[in-house]
């Protein structure tokens, strides 16, 4: 049950790295990783795909350091 409610999670993550990224002029084969990630999400992968891949970091750190004042 508990990687129902990662998946949940990183679906919402995964729209706003869509939107950060657009922002920014973001990179498209960075994308395609995310969606064929998300889209990948199993109990043997969940752990492996975490370490290896956190958007909620790259989100974070996108935002804090290049978001105009404003726009959140």
């Amino acid at each position: 049950m508990a990687f129902m409610v990662l998946e949940k999670r990183y679906d919402g993550l995964n729209r706003e790295l869509w939107k950060v990224l657009h922002m920014y002029g973001g990179d498209e084969r960075l994308m395609a990783d995310v969606k064929r990630r998300r889209g990948a999400i199993t109990r043997r992968s969940t752990a492996r795909m975490k370490r290896r891949f956190n958007p909620r970091r790259i989100v974070i750190s996108q935002l804090s350091t290049q978001t105009p004042k404003g726009s959140v």
